[in-house]
């Protein structure tokens, strides 16, 4: 994405609010309510993983295989996002629409959300044309020999993608191990000595886990660890002190990597990168 905007010379970015009400009439109530399912994988040896997708046997391909949902509820507001900007349900098995006010008595106010990205170019014969991608998935941008869908995809290793039964993973979890404080680093009582503190046990699994594991299968979000990257990607946050290429971790592993520090600010935060 960042390389999309570097290269237009006009960019013009709106949210579409797609209300749940007739937009979708042309479609019909059995098409608009089916589910683009995030169903577990196996396919040789790639990972056990979410993938996006009508068809069953569908294997994920490319960063296709990174897509997640996380559910957000802080304040009275609950709803899904998509890593890839969406927003709300949009056809994805288990994202929730965006409701209000939180609870038993909860209204649906929004069935999808998605980024337009519109761009004033020149073409090769020196023509100033306008082009718009949009990233709505029924019935969006496809390939010209329609084997694959043209629109942003998130980037890896910026969520924990090791869940239960993965094969592989390309980023594991951060350690419990870092005292009652929740925070590494800080050599404050109980961290590093092997033994679990209740303060430290933050699946509630009862176990000192030195990788923790994805149970949840959401991308990282903050008020769930087990979420969270080992660490995250080198040039993700002022400070960074290792050199482009470097995967190892730095000075934010183990915190949330929150967009005004190495905090959490607001009641939830999710945090993703797509291209």
């Amino acid at each position: 994405m960042k390389q999309l905007l570097s290269l237009s010379t006009r960019l013009l970015l709106l949210l579409m609010l797609a209300v749940n009400t007739n937009v979708f009439s042309q479609e019909t109530d059995a098409e608009k309510n089916k589910n683009a399912e995030l169903k577990p994988a196996y396919t040789g040896s790639r990972s056990y993983n979410y993938q996006l997708s009508k068809s069953s046997g569908t294997a994920a391909i490319g960063l296709a295989k990174y897509l997640r949902f996380a559910i957000h509820d802080g304040n009275l507001i609950t709803g899904g996002l998509i890593n890839s900007g969406l927003m709300a349900y949009h056809y994805v098995g288990g994202s929730p629409f965006l409701s209000w006010p939180k609870g038993t008595k909860q209204v649906q106010y929004l069935h999808g959300a998605v980024f337009y990205v519109a761009a004033e170019v020149k073409d090769e014969k020196g023509n100033t044309i306008h082009l718009v991608s949009d990233n709505y998935r029924r019935g969006g941008e496809t390939s010209l020999d329609q084997s694959h869908f043209y629109g942003f995809m998130p980037l890896p290793k910026y969520f924990n993608n090791h869940q239960p039964n993965s094969q592989e993973w390309d980023i594991s979890g951060i350690p419990e191990d870092v005292g009652t404080d929740g925070i590494p680093n800080t050599k404050d009582f109980g961290e590093g000595d092997g033994v679990l503190q209740a303060q430290e046990d933050s699946n509630k699994n009862g176990i000192l886990d030195n990788s923790l594991i994805n149970s949840v299968g959401w991308f990282a979000i903050s008020h769930r660890k087990e979420t969270w990257p080992e660490y995250w990607p080198q040039g993700s946050y002022p400070g960074d002190t290792r050199s482009a290429g470097v995967n190892q971790p730095d000075i934010r592993a183990g915190k949330w990597n929150g967009e005004y520090g190495a905090y959490i600010r607001a009641d939830q935060e999710s945090y993703y990168v797509m291209d």
